[in-house]
């Protein structure tokens, strides 16, 4: 496992949410999964699933990072009751562990019902997973299954009904009993006092319960009027007159009361007035409607006579659905007396037939007339099937099997269990359509009995069967091939003539392979056979027991075609030559990969090679084999060749398998110089199907054979990264002769290697110049290069020049710079931003620049660009040179410049001798102090650190350069310093006084700082006595001549 599988390990532990997020992002393919990795082949063949939530737990167990959930059953066993056919059985699963469950939910069980078969992860809450069972019908002990499997966990409970339990526990319902007993009673199978006792039992069991009392004693006054009890008769009808107003509110009560007063009085009026009201209560009743009818049927003498009137009326409440036993009874009853009465089987007579089989009600002879209706009709009924094999157990009879072979063979019912009915009508003799194909297909699918004769010589001249059937048939002649001695000749030629069909169509399955074993060498003995096994020869069983497992697909690292089956009872026969990658499906079309499963061989080395050794290359079995054999080599030799070639024109076999194939041997042809095979070989490499590790080779093999345009193509795919700068060469010239005009990036990106792996030449650097735009410092390279062999492209200077200017500009794009403008550059405003930063670099770095550049400064001051560090850079560059007539002017009227603006330059002292200078020049004294850029700083002097100092603020003229113009005597200046804005610091060092006050002696302050200076003097008294008269005239006069 790669250390960030197991990071991402680690993140499903801390947040699995945050890991689900991001098992489904790009990011999770792109920084998690490595190239060729297990790890990505299960996560893009789990992606064609449909459930994200089985993906990602199905993802996690294959790769190790955790187990799957367990489920577990509440309890082993359940016990079901009568009252579940309302109120369900609630059965409980408990799933153990964490992760997405999903499965089935099946239930073995003729009694019980279920209200769903499937379940998935949202059904459980808290871990547990409720199933409701539903009972429907059981007379006896009754044992059901409910397993409940999930593709890793299954489990089973048991249902049990306790038939014995419920019935001495008065839980069966007490109107079936009833009914049974009267059932008992008109069937004569039991006395009138044995009948009106057992009423009397069951009705005792109503007693106590309130809402029963008037039914009960209904029911005691019905056994006292059967058995004669005169007494017991009154006190039955005078208990029941408190409670009429109830008894004639209830159509059922008041319609019962009036039929026992009927059967006790037994007069005509009473009868005909009981029959009266009893219809109106049977037109307006909604329920018990098929009471009253049967109260109706002994009352009204018309109804009482008339077979086909009562079948009629039992059929209308039949239709609404208020139907009861003892109409169905009386249905019954009218049939065993009249059998032509039942003339087609619609529902209505499928209820009364399922009525009275279950209860063992018909006759003989009526059962013999249902059994002709059944085969006269030619419709299915799963229910009427069941009835007719019930009868069928309880007494066989020719007529009853056949009606239900007839039954199986409308309903295409092959299961197994249902084999034993057409066995005994084949024996029977019974002539029947589809009778023998029915038998056939109903015999267990691993075993392999006897077949009756008659069977054995239909199916000799039929050919009813398919194709799986005939094998099925074939494969039980050859299992009992002594047994069939007789026969058995006859069907050979039939049989080797259906194998060699199969084979033709690459079919096998366990009769097949019965078959193509037992007639192995015979098929050999043809080419046609030979061919057709060693089709197959690759086909192995595989074996998956999970329940919930439907289909699978098989994928091979060689073959094209994927194998997508569906499996029968777990097992299926695929192709196998590798180790393949297996996934199963459910019925949902979730995929999974970690399933236990297992491959069967079917075939033993020696019949590989007895049946390979006698093929050609011309098969395609052959070849997928051979093919499989050159995979492993690393090196092909002589005799491998023919077979080599051979194996690339397999269309079954992937294109880039054939294609690591086919480098190989590419190889072969270079090492053994069989340079004419390998040029005809080159023709034909696919670079798509090339792998990385034969790249370089394979580019070795088109550059050395001088094919560049292939050449090409492959580095178009693969990149050129790992190729030699020399052979690179070689392509880039090439295609420069063609493409030198057009802007291809891989061509350019070629060029760049070429040029980094220092093999290039003019041609190269002028393409590179020509198209190439990136990185700036590779640009200055090419630049510099291209500038030895003389070429210059302006549109590339132009960009290298605008991205430096965006980087700030480096001392190494000075030569850039002055080339371009030498070259009559067109973008003015690139020049200025180069001049500016080029202005700013040699001040910040102290240095000066090219002789060239400050002629180029020059014409852009006369352009009007004044700005100051510009000025500066001018200024201290002439300051020691000898100024030409241009810069003379250039310079002066920068002076004059400074002198409007009053932000004079102190470098302009250095041109005292060569051009006058302004009168302050010589007046103040220049303060300069370079330092951090710190938006302002202040001079502080003073005559001695014990007096105040005085403050000047400076001026930034320059970033950190701050200049003040001072008048300083010459007693002033015994401390100063310079400080920041809110800084308590002061800075002594790096203060530059410059003082040229001396080239001006008739200004004031020179005349007063040098009488300062010589104040011990005996002539300085009468010096200021002249400088004070002086001041006084001056002061005199100003006013005078200011209006002038």
């Amino acid at each position: 496992m790669t250390e960030k599988m197991k990071q991402f390990i680690q993140i499903v532990q801390e947040d699995e949410q945050r890991a689900k997020a991001l098992f489904f992002s790009e990011a999770f393919k792109n920084e998690y999964l490595e190239e060729n990795s297990r790890e990505k082949e299960i996560y893009h063949q789990l992606l064609l699933g449909r459930n994200r939530g089985q993906i990602f737990e199905e993802f996690l167990i294959c790769i190790g990072a955790k187990e799957p959930a367990v489920l577990r059953p509440e309890k082993d066993a359940y016990e079901i009751r009568r009252v579940n056919a309302v109120e369900p059985l609630y059965v409980k699963i408990y799933k153990e562990g964490s992760g997405f469950v999903q499965g089935k939910i099946r239930l073995d069980s003729t009694f019980l019902s279920l209200q769903k078969t499937e379940f998935s992860e949202e059904d459980f809450v808290e871990g547990v997973l409720t199933i409701p069972v539903l009972f429907s019908d059981a007379r006896e002990e009754s044992r059901g299954i409910l397993t409940v499997s999930a593709p890793y966990s299954s489990c089973q409970t048991d249902i049990l009904f306790n038939a014995e339990k419920e019935r001495n526990e008065g839980a069966w319902n007490l109107s079936d009993q009833i009914f049974d007993a009267y059932m008992e009673f008109c069937l004569g199978r039991c006395h009138v006092t044995e009948f009106a006792e057992k009423e009397m039992n069951l009705t005792a069991q109503m007693e106590g319960e309130a809402s029963l009392e008037i039914l009960r004693t209904l029911l005691n006054l019905h056994c006292h009027i059967v058995l004669g009890a005169e007494e017991a008769i009154e006190r039955g009808f005078a208990r029941l007159e408190p409670n009429m107003s109830e008894v004639q509110s209830d159509p059922f009560y008041y319609g019962y009361y009036l039929y026992l007063k009927a059967l006790y009085l037994k007069t005509p009026d009473q009868t005909e007035y009981a029959k009266d009201r009893i219809y109106e209560l049977f037109q307006k009743a909604d329920d018990h409607k098929g009471y009253l009818l049967w109260m109706l049927i002994y009352l009204d003498e018309e109804l009482a006579y008339d077979f086909g009137l009562q079948l009629q009326k039992i059929k209308e409440v039949y239709d609404t659905g208020r139907c009861s036993s003892f109409l169905w009874f009386e249905a019954v009853s009218i049939w065993n007396q009249d059998h032509s009465r039942a003339k087609k089987i619609t529902d209505f007579e499928r209820e009364i037939i399922h009525f009275g089989i279950c209860r063992d009600l018909f006759g003989k002879s009526m059962k013999k007339h249902i059994y002709g209706l059944v085969l006269k009709d030619k419709g299915f009924s799963e229910e009427l099937l069941f009835d007719l094999i019930l009868s069928f157990q309880r007494e066989e009879s020719k007529e009853g099997l056949q009606a239900i072979c007839s039954m199986l063979i409308r309903g295409n019912c092959t299961d197994e269990c249902y084999h034993i009915y057409f066995k005994k009508a084949v024996r029977a003799g019974i002539q029947m359509i589809g009778l023998q194909e029915s038998y056939l297909r109903t015999i267990p699918k691993d075993r392999y009995p006897y077949l009756e004769k008659n069977v054995l010589l239909y199916f000799s001249y039929s050919n009813s069967l398919s194709s799986r059937e005939r094998a099925y048939l074939y494969a039980n002649l050859v299992k009992n091939r002594r047994k069939y001695e007789a026969v058995f000749p006859s069907f050979e030629p039939q049989i080797e003539e259906f194998l060699l069909e199969q084979l033709a169509e690459g079919r096998i399955n366990s009769n097949l392979f019965i078959l193509y074993r037992a007639f192995f060498d015979r098929l050999l003995e043809g080419m046609k056979g030979r061919a057709g096994i060693a089709g197959i020869m690759a086909k192995q069983k595989l074996i998956c027991r999970n329940p919930a497992v439907e289909k699978a697909a098989v994928y091979h690292q060689e073959l094209k075609e994927v194998q997508n089956v569906s499996l029968e009872n777990g097992e299926v026969y695929v192709t196998v030559y590798s180790d393949p990658l297996v996934v199963f499906m459910d019925q949902e079309d979730n995929r999974y990969l970690s399933l236990d499963y297992e491959f069967s061989k079917l075939w033993t080395r020696e019949q590989e090679e007895a049946v390979f050794s006698g093929l050609g290359r011309r098969n395609e079995a052959y070849l997928i084999r051979r093919s499989l054999v050159f995979a492993q080599k690393t090196e092909y030799e002589p005799g491998d060749v023919p077979d080599v070639r051979a194996v690339l024109e397999c269309q079954s076999l992937k294109e880039e398998y054939r294609h690591r194939l086919f480098e190989k041997l590419l190889d072969y042809y270079w090492k053994h110089g069989e340079q004419e095979q390998l040029e005809q070989a080159l023709s034909m490499v696919q670079w798509k199907f090339l792998s990385e590790e034969n790249c370089k080779q394979m580019l070795e093999y088109f550059i050395a054979g001088r094919h560049y345009k292939e050449a090409m193509k492959g580095m178009e795919i693969f990149g050129f990264d790992f190729m030699d700068p020399e052979p690179l060469k070689e392509v880039v010239l090439h295609e420069l002769t063609s493409r030198s005009r057009k802007r291809v990036q891989t061509l350019i990106d070629m060029c760049l290697a070429v040029f980094k792996g220092q093999v290039y030449n003019s041609e190269i650097l002028a393409y590179l110049e020509r198209f190439f735009r990136g990185d700036l410092d590779q640009m200055r390279k090419i630049w510099k290069q291209g500038d030895r062999h003389k070429i210059y492209d302006q549109q590339f200077t132009e960009q290298l020049l605008d991205m430096a200017v965006g980087k700030g500009a480096e001392w190494e794009d000075l030569p850039v710079f002055l080339s371009y403008v030498e070259k009559d550059s067109r973008d003015k405003k690139l020049i200025k931003k180069l001049a500016g930063q080029f202005a700013e670099l040699s001040y910040e770095e102290g240095v000066y620049i090219s002789d060239e550049f400050y002629p180029i400064l020059g014409r852009l001051i006369d352009q009007g660009n004044l700005k100051l560090i510009w000025q500066w850079a001018y200024l201290d560059f002439y300051k020691d040179k000898e100024l030409s007539e241009e810069v003379r002017e250039r310079i002066k009227k920068l002076i004059e410049w400074q002198e409007d603006r009053r932000c004079i330059l102190p470098v302009l002292l250095e041109y005292k001798e060569e051009i006058p200078l302004p009168y302050e020049c010589y007046t103040y004294t220049y303060v300069v102090y370079r330092g951090e850029k710190a938006g302002g700083m202040v001079f502080h002097y003073a005559e001695n650190r014990s007096e105040p100092a005085r403050e000047i603020p400076m001026r930034e003229l320059l970033p950190g350069y701050y200049v003040a113009e001072v008048l300083i005597f010459a007693d002033e200046s015994a401390d100063y310093y310079v400080t920041a804005p809110g800084e308590e610091r002061r800075r002594r060092k790096d203060i530059v006084f410059l003082d040229h006050s001396g080239r001006n002696q008739k200004g004031r302050f020179y005349q007063l700082n040098h009488m300062l200076k010589e104040k011990q003097r005996e002539s300085v008294a009468m010096e200021m006595e002249i400088y004070a008269y002086e001041k006084a005239m001056t002061d005199l006069i100003r006013p005078m001549t200011e209006d002038l």
